[in-house]
């Protein structure tokens, strides 16, 4: 199975060594360019995830509209949150790296702050907490970046942290 390039980003194989699959791989690649849901169904070591791999490779080097994703969840998650802040964190990394077009940013595995840094255009507006808050009786929305996490607190926010916060003491009494 040839792809249109030899560059590797995820895959493990270079494409001229990933033999057998040129069918599911050509599928793959003009299902991309389309619209609607495709499933992929393969056993265990069955070699879906090269191919996934291969094709987000391929993607990534040769497409000019089509942000590539790959993601597997692991064993390592062990919940779903742990999970969910993987894939972000993993969907930011691709996301920048494409659009950026440098494979160096995703082999870097650089941190959330330093991805911040790395963001072109209007993709900085991935980087923030959309929070809500009460105004003159009405909700509103605001944005804090999500780096650095030391805010400063307004007293309200102090009182209720106060308020609300366990204190080791009453906790080890428990």
């Amino acid at each position: 199975m040839a792809a249109k390039t030899e560059k590797r980003l995820m895959s493990a194989l270079p494409a001229g060594e990933f033999f057998g699959r040129r069918r599911e791989y050509d599928e793959l690649m003009l299902h991309a360019w389309s619209t609607g849901g495709l499933r992929l169904v393969s056993p265990p070591c069955g070699g879906s995830s090269e191919l996934l791999k291969q094709v987000s490779d391929a993607l990534f080097f040769d497409s000019s509209e089509i942000v590539p994703f790959y993601f597997a969840f692991r064993a390592s998650d062990e919940s779903a949150r742990n999970a969910a802040t993987r894939f972000l964190q993993e969907f930011l990394l691709q996301m920048i790296s494409y659009r950026r077009r440098d494979p160096s940013v995703y082999a870097s595995s650089p941190d959330i702050c330093e991805l911040s840094d790395l963001t072109v255009g209007n993709d900085a507006e991935w980087f923030v907490h959309v929070q809500l808050k009460k105004e003159n009786g009405q909700m509103t929305c605001f944005k804090r970046p999500i780096a650095p996490y030391i805010v400063p607190l307004d007293d309200s926010e102090k009182d209720a942290y106060r308020r609300l916060r366990v204190h080791k003491t009453e906790a080890l009494a428990a």
